[in-house]
């Protein structure tokens, strides 16, 4: 029996760097996150050719690195200086054009989620430094262009990274561990091994830039980025705190623009592939092996075939199959690689239309489908492929508008079938886990968890708006069978209405408007409401439209600049002297096709599985095969070792902690819906109906200013909008039976509809009225349902304070608010400003006060401690300005008791 070893995750020590030039070099040193060991990298500037990086084997300490800092200082005084260029947090890579090859750093960060200990961080600012030397520079005329074409890709917006966390892979396999018979090796019980992986390089979107370091330097220098989107909510259970993440990557092979980039190429890499994976995870512990962690992925990707449109035929260009391929290698490459990451089932759900005037996404249906028929042919069992077509967009301009309820049966027949990843075992047993045949699911257990076999595979023409909305309804069906098995939800059902549901509707519009304005350049067109029929058509037109203007805009004018950047960033085109320029080439259709690169072999036309995918069936080759050979670095440490403690590497015990400098102090969370989306307090979770009767008397009242932002309404519209709403139900339920309407009948109902809404004015009307002059008797019933009483809760009232703990409370809430205030005393005069600080202290006790203040007496003692007591005067203000915070809110409380109480 093979022995199991202890896998850790090695934590990137290095997170600071400051940049030190001199004529000669760059010198780069690398700190740990409190700066108490040093790494250094010395990079020369005479060469304007080759990339010359030497490392330092040596760690150095603080001390030593200024004593090695002040020694070349000493040394480059007299050539060239010594001056710091810059402070940094991470390297992205190395670029090259025609006068030499330049540094891009990120210069500013921001977090932005966290997954146990790991924390993620988005890039907010970069900078780009050249390398060369300007003495020995020789200028080019073309470098400015291609210093402004690389300046259109924005890498703020969408680049992500972490020192930590391997975003390039799933969850899944971040928590497997090796293989030991691929290994080899042997190992006793009480090894503990340290390892690095390797990324997926598809989703590495500085592989190209990371070049001349990974041959260089050693991999803890390597920062791997993704493009894309991460979000990152709470979902707050009686205040247990379990993260809802969204990770949205794009592959940054075939990547491009919407008209420029369609299809595929030869290797089965296809355009606007992004793989999303929603990880729910239990907060309150941050250790990976002690948590429970789920998690569920899906992918949108173009129809695998070589087909493109002509941005130039405007305003819909026609699509055109460019190759009649026999063999169909673009889909059977596309699906080989989808077989060993994901496993099987591949289930792939088909959006594009089938019934057009002119035929135009019918044609991708066609290919695709007769693309899956010759793959079919080499596969062992035709379930490892499931394709299913819906006409998404017909069915929605249909009479019974059943679009979400078809796609939420799509959605749990697909999750049933692959299942999801958990690292805890079943809570409780088989029968009664999913307790019956209809939400039954599959479970796979692979080792000490339960695994996500296959993976769900959307795709319309754009992979956007219509691929967007399905996959919203199949990660709300896994959000329900993900909370069920972590035990907080009774059913695998979502209620329709919760806030939980509302959040996972927001997090997949907020990631599909990302998304989209990456590859098309503006926002969603058809929201996941315009299916779901909650907003009438004319109030969404205006917006429509604009978002298509937009898009045309993009396609017409920006895409192309925008490809360039994509194509110098990824390397994809690299520029050299003596040859074409990029803006000198009709097309780069030949830069992505791999058939024209030397060395190119064409893939067997049958073999499609191969042997490593065939012996891992169902499970991911990927899964079953990661062994030593894929780390990048492998390293025997102990369980305390800093390189593997996250414990010590998220806390910081020895550190002094800032709670509003915490990203978990801002993060949003299902708790703000407290106040105005339940209406009896003690049902309060994000997974109850909401209660919009609630909700319209908040907002009729005004209670609170936010009330309105935070409900989505604008304050003048918030009684208009809540008897639209009631309209739109009523129309709804009425339209889906209803499938033969003439023009008669929809005159008559239009006609019963405004009879109906100028009768409902008239009830409106009253009803403020009734409202305005009941006002007090709501406000009542509101806190009643939002602060209980004491009996309610304990069973027992508490007792009205006296007289004098009430004016004890206030004389200590004013002595703090006093001792706090600013005064206008110049701070050289410090004997005086101490004496009038004393009087004042005395003079904001009231006269009937039972306490006697005496003045302190100024010595020589503490006039030498004046200086430190005027440096700690702001935080002695922050204390004594939560002292004050807490016993007014203590007051208030037992105010409001009493008051309840009474009522």
């Amino acid at each position: 029996m093979p022995t199991q070893i202890l896998e850790y995750p090695l934590l990137n020590p290095w997170q600071h760097f400051t940049i030190y030039a001199t004529h000669n070099r760059y010198i780069v040193v690398a700190m740990n996150k409190n700066r108490s060991k040093c790494r250094i990298l010395k990079i020369d500037r005479m060469d304007q050719k080759e990339l010359s990086i030497i490392e330092d084997q040596h760690e150095y300490s603080h001390s030593e690195l200024r004593q090695l800092l002040g020694t070349i200082e000493i040394s480059n005084s007299r050539v060239g200086g010594f001056s710091k260029t810059i402070h940094c947090h991470g390297i992205i890579g190395f670029i090259k054009f025609l006068e030499g090859y330049y540094m891009l750093v990120i210069t500013r960060r921001s977090q932005v989620a966290r997954i146990g200990y790991h924390r993620i961080y988005k890039i907010d600012e970069t900078l780009m430094l050249s390398i060369t030397n300007e003495d020995i520079k020789k200028p080019h005329p073309d470098e400015s262009k291609y210093l402004r074409a690389l300046q259109n890709l924005d890498l703020t917006n969408g680049f992500y990274f972490s020192y930590t966390y391997d975003l390039t892979h799933t969850l899944q396999f971040n928590f497997m561990p090796q293989n030991s018979q691929i290994n080899g090796e042997n190992h006793t019980e009480n090894d503990c091994l340290g390892t690095r992986y390797q990324p997926t390089w598809k989703f590495v979107w500085n592989e190209y830039l990371q070049e001349p370091l990974r041959t260089q330097v050693h991999p803890r220098w390597l920062l791997f980025i993704v493009h894309g989107v991460i979000l990152q909510y709470n979902l707050n259970v009686f205040c247990r705190s379990i993260y809802l993440t969204l990770i949205c990557r794009r592959s940054q092979r075939f990547s491009g623009t919407r008209f420029l980039k369609r299809g595929g190429n030869c290797k089965g890499y296809v355009a606007n592939e992004v793989e999303t994976e929603q990880i729910v995870h239990d907060a309150s512990l941050s250790s990976l092996g002690k948590s429970r962690f789920t998690s569920y992925v899906q992918l949108r990707g173009s129809v695998p075939a070589f087909w493109s449109q002509d941005p130039k035929q405007v305003p819909k260009p026609p699509i055109m199959i460019d190759m009649n391929d026999p063999t169909y290698v673009v889909a059977s490459q596309h699906f080989r690689q989808l077989f060993y990451r994901y496993g099987t089932p591949i289930l792939i759900l088909n959006l594009v239309k089938k019934h057009e005037k002119k035929k135009q996404e019918h044609f991708l249906s066609e290919e695709f489908c007769s693309a899956l028929d010759y793959i079919k042919q080499f596969i062992p069992d035709e379930n490892n492929i499931q394709y299913l077509a819906f006409d998404m967009a017909r069915a929605n301009r249909s009479k019974q508008r059943r679009v979400m309820p078809k796609l939420d049966e799509i959605a749990r027949r697909y999750v049933q079938q692959t299942g999801f990843f958990q690292n805890f075992p079943l809570l409780v047993n088989d029968k009664q886990y999913f307790y019956d045949r209809e939400n039954a699911i599959k479970l796979t257990p692979y080792q000490t968890f339960f695994v996500q076999t296959g993976v769900a595979r959307v795709n319309c023409v754009d992979c956007l708006d219509r691929t967007n909305t399905a996959m919203f309804a199949i990660a709300k069906c896994a959000l329900g069978y993900q909370l069920f098995a972590m035990g907080l939800t009774d059913s695998p059902h979502l209620q329709e209405d919760s806030s939980v549901e509302l959040v996972i509707k927001q997090l997949f519009e907020h990631s599909g408007d990302i998304l989209a304005q990456q590859y098309a350049g503006s926002q969603l067109v058809h929201r996941i409401d315009t299916y779901k029929k909650q907003t009438p058509a004319w109030s969404t037109q205006s917006r429509d439209i604009v978002q298509t203007l937009s898009r045309y805009y993009s396609n017409t004018f920006s895409d192309a600049e925008k490809q360039h950047a994509m194509n110098l960033f990824l390397g994809i085109f690299q520029p050299k002297i003596g040859r074409a320029h990029f803006w000198e080439l009709a097309s780069d259709y030949h830069l992505h096709d791999p058939r024209l690169v030397t060395g190119y072999m064409s893939p067997h036309c049958t073999n499609i599985f191969g042997d490593d995918i065939w012996f891992s069936l169902p499970f991911s080759a990927e899964q079953v095969l990661k062994s030593r050979k894929d780390c990048l670095e492998v390293i025997s440490v102990k369980n305390d070792d800093p390189l593997v403690d996250g414990f010590y590497e998220y806390y910081r015990p020895d550190e002094l902690t800032v709670f509003e400098e915490k990203f978990e102090w801002h993060m949003d969370s299902t708790n703000k819906d407290i106040a105005y989306n339940y209406g009896n307090i003690r049902e309060f979770t994000p997974f109850s109906i909401r209660d919009n009767k609630q909700r319209k008397t908040i907002t009729s009242l005004g209670l609170m200013a936010d009330v309105q932002q935070r409900a989505l309404l604008p304050p003048s519209a918030s009684s208009s909008t809540s008897s639209q709403n009631t309209n739109q139900d009523q129309s709804s339920d009425e339209d889906i039976f209803d499938d033969t309407d003439t023009d008669e009948e929809n005159f008559k109902k239009q006609s019963q509809m405004s009879n109906k809404k100028s009768s409902k004015s008239k009830i409106i009307n009253r009803s403020i009225n009734d409202e305005s002059n009941n006002s007090a008797m709501q406000i009542k019933r509101l806190l009643s349902t939002i602060f209980p009483t004491t009996n309610d809760v304990y069973g027992f009232y508490l007792d009205e304070p006296s007289t004098e703990s009430l004016q004890c409370y206030e004389q200590y809430a004013k002595m703090a608010r006093d001792a706090c205030m600013p005064t206008s005393t110049p701070t050289s005069n410090k004997q005086q400003h101490l004496h009038d600080l004393s009087i004042a202290s005395y003079q904001s006790v009231s006269s009937t006060s039972s306490f006697e203040i005496i003045l302190p007496t100024i010595n020589e003692r503490t006039k030498m401690n004046s200086n430190n007591s005027s440096n700690n005067k702001e935080n002695l203000c922050l204390c004594s300005n939560r002292s004050c915070q807490c016993l007014m809110n203590r007051l208030l409380r037992m105010k409001l008791f009493e008051y309840m109480n009474d009522v």
